[in-house]
């Protein structure tokens, strides 16, 4: 052409496809249409440096911008002017990579890439600090939150190292819903649990505070007070001077005052007590409180005098006071061959057995009276007493 530049164009057909052609090659080729411009072909291709359209369709860039993304030759990315914040998708150029290189990318103010808020690894591993979701998440693996991610549940590291310190949540036919203080391989057996029926399982169990079956929760015990002031506490009274760990009848306001109570030592303290069919007050007694302890029985009356004691340890009764039965009073005394047999003592300074008979004396003189086989083995047969009563 004028300005010596090499322009050549060749018009021809292809024999192998019988098709026409137009070939056109120059240094520098402008096609300027001040109307429509319209290319028809079956297969377009254009080859530059910077832009690439293959003959299939693909194309290939590696600069400029698409849509307000910057073409770089290994990402397109929407940043800030100084590059601080903005989004990043990164091309995958060789298979040599590791779980670090990532492929989507959100920045921000920190050169940290592992603070950053939002990135895809090409592992396919995804760290997010702030995220919504309204829709459905599956998940097998993984963690989140510091819990693994199982396709059963979710449980801390701690229960893969640390033994009875783990802790987590187990779908429905795998396991507790919940659980804690456990490995992986106790968690039907861990200290603490909550089965999917509800039902809640705990070795070691502190409330402070709320109910539980209708019962008050606090610090020290655990109490149901009706509006009257009669009810019932379990556990510690709280106070130094009132040890008392249950208490019924009314311990509205202290241990002390109620009808029924036991202190931390076993002690037991009752207005009103039932042994077997047989019940009694304490003031058909004449008698205030009635204690029960290692010692034995003890009954006190209005001014802490004691009225009568049965002892345990010591193996002995004391009454003081009058002593009335409706009954039978009988010595337990075990035979030889009748086992234990029921006798009534005389009141002597020294606890006899005895039994009367009578005879009739020969013409030698003598008489005989013999001895029930059964009384002679509850006495002493080799000298007694014979009493003579015409």
């Amino acid at each position: 052409n004028s300005s010596g530049r090499l322009v050549t164009a060749e018009l021809g057909v292809d024999p192998a496809s019988s098709t026409s052609y137009v070939k056109v090659k120059a240094d520098d080729l402008d096609i300027i249409a001040n109307g429509n411009l319209q290319l028809t072909a079956k297969t377009l291709g254009i080859d530059s440096t910077y832009f690439k359209v293959s003959s299939t369709g693909v194309i290939t860039a590696t600069s400029g911008t698409i849509g307000g993304f910057t073409i770089s030759e290994t990402a397109i990315q929407a940043e800030t002017g100084n590059s601080t914040h903005g989004l990043v998708i990164q091309a995958l150029k060789t298979t040599n990579y590791d779980a670090i290189a990532y492929a989507i990318r959100v920045r921000n103010s920190s050169s940290d890439a592992w603070t950053y808020p939002f990135i895809v690894r090409w592992n396919g591993h995804t760290t997010m600090t702030n995220a919504n979701v309204t829709g459905t998440i599956t998940a097998t693996a993984g963690a989140i939150g510091g819990w693994k991610i199982q396709s059963w549940g979710l449980y801390d590291d701690k229960a893969d190292t640390s033994g009875n310190l783990g802790a987590g949540l187990t779908k429905y036919g795998s396991g507790p819903a919940f659980w804690a203080g456990s490995d992986l391989s106790h968690i039907n057996t861990a200290p603490f649990r909550v089965l999917h029926d509800g039902t809640l399982c705990a070795g070691n169990l502190l409330a402070t505070g709320g109910t539980i079956a209708s019962w008050n929760v606090n610090r020290y015990n655990l109490a149901q007070v009706y509006t009257s002031g009669l009810g019932a506490r379990i556990g510690f009274s709280g106070n130094s001077s009132d040890w008392w760990v249950l208490a019924v009848g009314n311990p509205a306001n202290t241990y002390n005052g109620a009808e029924f109570r036991v202190d931390i030592s076993g002690r037991t303290i009752a207005k009103e007590f039932v042994a077997s069919t047989q019940s009694g007050r304490a003031t058909d007694l004449n008698s205030s409180r009635i204690e029960i302890d290692h010692f034995g029985i003890e009954g006190y009356d209005s001014s802490n005098t004691r009225q009568f004691v049965i002892g345990a340890e010591v193996s002995y009764m004391s009454l003081e006071g009058n002593l009335y039965v409706h009954g039978s009073k009988n010595r337990v005394t075990e035979t030889r061959d009748y086992g234990e047999r029921l006798l009534y003592c005389y009141e002597t300074p020294t606890p006899m057995f005895g039994d009367i008979g009578e005879g009739k004396i020969a013409e030698d003189g003598k008489c005989y009276v013999w001895l029930d086989s059964t009384f002679s083995e509850t006495i002493k047969t080799e000298s007694y007493q014979v009493f003579l009563q015409k």
